[in-house]
């Protein structure tokens, strides 16, 4: 009997112990993500495009459906409080650098969206999410000791940079020669997210976790390059990503 006892208690210290408290107090970590989705970009005027036909005409070929696809790998800090049993709250700083691209080549003008006569246009949109930020409150429902199950919200801040180029053929008048707009901005939305967390012993937890980012639009000017007083058109692109993201968090209690 006493030889079992001493087997049992070798056994429960041989395991990590976990307790509700382990997911408290600060932690940091670190993951990878891979962000994807269709998105749109919508052109919002056309100087080649009469005011009374802009609207049957302007997403022929003038609106952009682009796959958003790419890896971000990402840093995080926070700090959780305990609200009732079972139940944590607190905040988390992220940071990522991303190479999230949009790319969608090859559209052709239609004869009947140009008022000087038909153009064949080969046209490339792209996008790339550069990096993000986001600070979100975070809770966290603990079904058992060493399991978080969490939905986040917050403010998020990004750097995105686009790209339009219109090349014509110019074997009709009135094709003008390309036309390409750029933008590198800094754009204000929110990000959401829904996660679980399993700690593997003490300190150390994996993370699996999907992520929407929305910061909002972002507008361009397209010019002709051989004269860039002479406006083409405008744009406008919805900043929509979706992530999903796998990583782990060290908790210092």
């Amino acid at each position: 009997m006493k030889k079992l006892l001493v087997l049992l208690s070798l056994l429960t210290l041989s395991q990590p112990s976990f307790s509700e408290d382990k997911f408290l107090g600060p932690y940091m970590g670190a993951g990878i993500s891979y962000g994807q989705g269709v998105k749109t970009g919508d052109n919002i005027w056309h100087a080649a495009i009469a005011d009374n036909a802009f609207d049957v005409y302007k997403n022929i070929p003038y609106q952009y459906d682009v796959k958003a696809e790419g890896l971000s790998l990402g840093i995080t800090a926070g700090y959780n409080f305990k609200f009732k049993d079972q139940i944590i709250y607190g905040l988390e700083l992220e940071h990522n650098q991303s190479n999230n691209v949009r790319d969608q080549s090859n559209l052709t003008l239609p004869q009947n969206a140009n008022v000087n006569g038909a153009c064949e246009m080969d046209s490339t949109a792209k996008q790339n999410l550069k990096a993000f930020d986001s600070l979100k409150m975070r809770v966290g429902f603990l079904p058992k000791e060493n399991i978080n199950i969490y939905a986040s919200l917050g403010p998020a801040i990004g750097k995105v940079k686009t790209n339009i180029l219109h090349k014509w053929d110019g074997t009709v008048g009135g094709c003008g020669g390309p036309a390409e707009a750029n933008d590198s901005s800094t754009e204000f939305g929110y990000a959401a997210s829904l996660g679980a967390e399993y700690l593997l012993n003490n300190h150390l937890a994996l993370k699996a976790e999907y992520t929407r980012l929305d910061l909002g639009d972002s507008k361009l000017n397209m010019y002709r390059a051989a004269d860039t007083s002479s406006q083409v058109a405008d744009y406008k692109f919805k900043n929509e990503y979706d992530f999903v993201k796998f990583g782990i968090n060290y908790y210092f209690k």
